[in-house]
C-alpha cells in the first residue's frame, strides 16, 4: 500500500518536472524511471490541480468590509506564524519504525515512521539523524525515507526544529542493521 501511495505521489509531483516511464523486467518486476529505454512505456500523468484565488469585490461600500476582513485574517495568520514551539510543545516524540534491533535486507530505501503528540506544528520541521549526522532535508511529515544506507549497524534518531531553526526535542534512538547481497555471493552472478 505504501508503495502505491509513494508511486502516486511521485507521479503527481513528477509531472511538473519530467516524464515517467515504466519497464517490466524479465523477472516480472516493474521499474519506474525518468529515463526512457527500449522496452519502456511512457506513463500519462494527469495535470496538477490548481486553485483560483477569490476576487475582492470593488463595489462601493464593500471595499471597507473586504479590506478589514482580509486585514484581520492576515493579522491572525501572522500571530500563528509568530508562535514558536518549545520543548514542552510536544509530549511524545518517538521513532515507531524501524524498531530497535531490526535487520533490514536489500532495501533501496528505509521507511521511517514517527509518533508525535500533538501533530507537528506549522513552521516546525523534523530532521533525521543517522549515526549523529543529518540525513536528508528537514520535513514537516512524520513519515520520511532514508536513501541508500551502507551495510552495517546504524543509530537513528530525529530532532524537531522550530520556526527559529532551534532544536527543541529529540526522539528516541533506535539501532538497526543493514544487510545487502554482495556481488560475489549473489545467485545471479554464480555460474552453474
Amino acid at each position: 500500500m505504501k508503495t502505491i501511495l509513494f508511486l502516486l505521489c511521485f507521479a503527481m509531483t513528477s509531472s511538473v518536472f519530467a516524464s515517467i516511464y515504466v519497464n517490466q523486467n524479465p523477472n516480472g518486476s516493474v521499474e519506474y524511471t525518468d529515463t526512457p529505454s527500449e522496452n519502456s512505456t511512457k506513463v500519462e500523468v494527469p495535470s496538477v490541480n490548481s486553485i483560483t484565488p477569490k476576487t475582492v469585490s470593488t463595489e462601493p461600500g464593500s471595499e471597507a468590509t473586504d479590506a478589514s476582513s482580509s486585514a484581520s485574517s492576515g493579522a491572525s495568520d501572522e500571530a500563528k506564524s509568530e508562535q514558536t514551539s518549545t520543548s514542552s510543545t510536544y509530549q511524545q516524540f518517538n521513532i515507531k519504525s524501524p524498531t530497535n534491533g531490526t535487520n533490514i535486507q536489500n532495501q533501496p530505501t528505509i521507511p521511517v515512521e514517527m509518533d508525535i503528540v500533538p501533530n507537528i506544528k506549522p513552521g516546525d520541521k523534523i530532521q533525521l539523524m543517522l549515526d549523529d549526522k543529518p540525513a536528508g532535508t528537514p520535513s514537516s511529515t512524520a513519515y520520511q525515507e532514508l536513501g541508500l544506507v551502507e551495510r552495517g549497524t546504524h543509530s537513528l534518531y530525529a530532532i524537531i526544529v522550530n520556526n527559529k531553526n532551534e532544536p527543541i526535542k529529540n526522539s528516541s534512538t533506535v539501532t538497526f542493521s543493514v544487510h545487502r547481497n554482495s556481488i560475489i555471493t549473489s545467485p545471479a552472478t554464480q555460474k552453474h
